[in-house]
Order: C-alpha cells, then structure tokens, then sequence
C-alpha cells in the first residue's frame, strides 16, 4: 500500500502536479497517512503533499453541536447515518439502525497501558459504534459544507508548487540549479539531458577511434583480405564496426530519454 500510493504521487507529480492533498474517507488509515506523510522526508522532492484534516472555528462548532444528539459516536453513528441521509437517502435504511448495539463492549477494560492492534473488534464487534437512527439530513448537510469550507480553505493556503521546468513560470523566474534538483529530476532536467548526451557521445566517438586505430591489427576474415583486397582503413569488418558505432553514437545522442521534458 506504502509503494502504491508513492508511486501514484510520483507519477502525479511527473504529469505535471506538484500540490497534492490526500481527503481521507475512512478512519482506519488515519495512522497509515501520517505516515505516509512523514516518510515524503526521506528523499528530497519536485512536489508536496498535505493530508487533509480538517478543523471547525467555534461558529461552525457550535452550529453542529446544536444539531447533534448523540454523545457517542463512530461508525455508522449519528454523524455518518446523517451525512449519508443528506448525499444518497435511497441507501439508508433507518429501521434497522437499532438492530445490533452500537455501545462500546469495553472488552479490553482490563488492559492498562498497552496497545493493540484488535482494539477496534474489542470495543465494537458489530463494527458499529454510536446510534444511526438519530441521523438526520438537517446535520447531514451541515457536516457536508463545514467540511467543504475546510477544505476550500486548505487548498486556498497550501504552498503552491511549480516544477523546475515550468515553461507556464514567468522570464524572471530563475531556474534551480541541477545540483540542489532530487536524482530523477535531475535525469530529467533539459540542461543535464545536454550534458549526458555529450558525455555519451564522447565516449562512443572514443570506442570508435579505438577500434578504427586497431584495425590493422585485425585478424583478417578472409582470403580476400588476405590478398590486400583492401584499398582502405573503412574497408573490411573494421570499417562496418568504426560506423555502427558512430551511428550508435549519432542515434543515443539525438534521441529524447523516456519521461524527458522540452524546455
């Protein structure tokens, strides 16, 4: 799960998004993408990402509180059964919200101190914690705006980001240099793409003025050759060697790199 979102952001961010925000939808993760988050340290990168979590002021607190009924809630309490009553009605079926208890079992009461990864089955084997037949559509919708609000609000402050290589950045805007660029980027950077295609094609044009130097050392292949059928340093095997590497040189050199960007 760790390397699927990873790669997700990695890819969002190479297809041009450098601002990405995680909305979370169920409680369970809550762990997993703080995690997540903190592990974006371990390597320096082109973009940012921001878990979303939000947080009312105390209008919209008390605007909620004055709807609410319950005082324990959870999943498929009073707050999710009412958010579900406001988006898709036809789904709930309120009858049997009182079917199963949604109390706290306190099964691990006895436990002091600790942690365990069961604590959720422990205290809710229904999976259901609250009373879903208080939901309403009336709180349902103000759950669904504060939280919109919040989130709005996040997106409005966040940090933009823009890619190295932004063409949409304005004249003044000054490039970063390639050394303070993450490796990838760096692989990635039209001015380090220049300069490895140099590298490359100097090294090529040396292996082929190595070989063509040691042509007439060369076994000869043939009783043609043998013969002085030769009437120059291109001719014969050496010759077909010197200028496949020459073209492998010409083709590594003006061939764009997979995921290279144009200036």
């Amino acid at each position: 799960m760790l390397d699927f979102l990873q790669q997700t952001c990695d890819e969002l961010a190479r297809n041009g998004l450098k601002k990405i925000i995680l909305v979370n939808g169920h409680g369970g993760n809550d762990a997993f993408l703080h995690y997540f988050c903190q592990s974006q340290l371990e390597t320096r990168r082109d973009y940012v990402v921001y878990l979303f979590e939000p947080a009312y002021d105390k209008a919209t607190e008390d605007k909620l509180d004055k709807l609410r009924k319950t005082t324990l809630d959870g999943h498929a309490g009073e707050e999710e059964t009412s958010v579900m009553l406001a988006h898709h009605p036809e789904l709930v079926r309120l009858d049997r919200a009182k079917d199963e208890s949604g109390e706290d079992q306190k099964r691990q009461a006895g436990l002091k101190n600790a942690y365990t990864g069961i604590w959720w089955y422990a205290g809710q084997p229904n999976h259901y914690r609250g009373d879903g037949s208080a939901g309403n559509a009336a709180f349902g919708q103000a759950l669904l705006e504060a939280e919109a609000n919040a989130l709005a609000e996040m997106i409005a402050r966040s940090r933009p980001i823009r890619s190295p290589w932004d063409s949409r950045t304005s004249s003044s805007t000054t490039r970063p240099s390639p050394s303070r660029l993450s490796p990838s980027s760096r692989r990635n950077d039209p001015r380090m793409k220049r300069v490895y295609d140099l590298v490359n094609l100097s090294l090529l044009f040396l292996i082929g003025f190595f070989v063509y130097s040691s042509y007439p050392r060369l076994p000869r292949a043939s009783d043609a050759f043998q013969h002085g059928r030769t009437s120059g340093p291109l001719d014969g095997r050496g010759g077909i060697v010197v200028l496949a590497v020459l073209a492998l040189a010409m083709t590594t050199a003006f061939t764009p790199s997979p995921g290279s960007r144009p200036d």
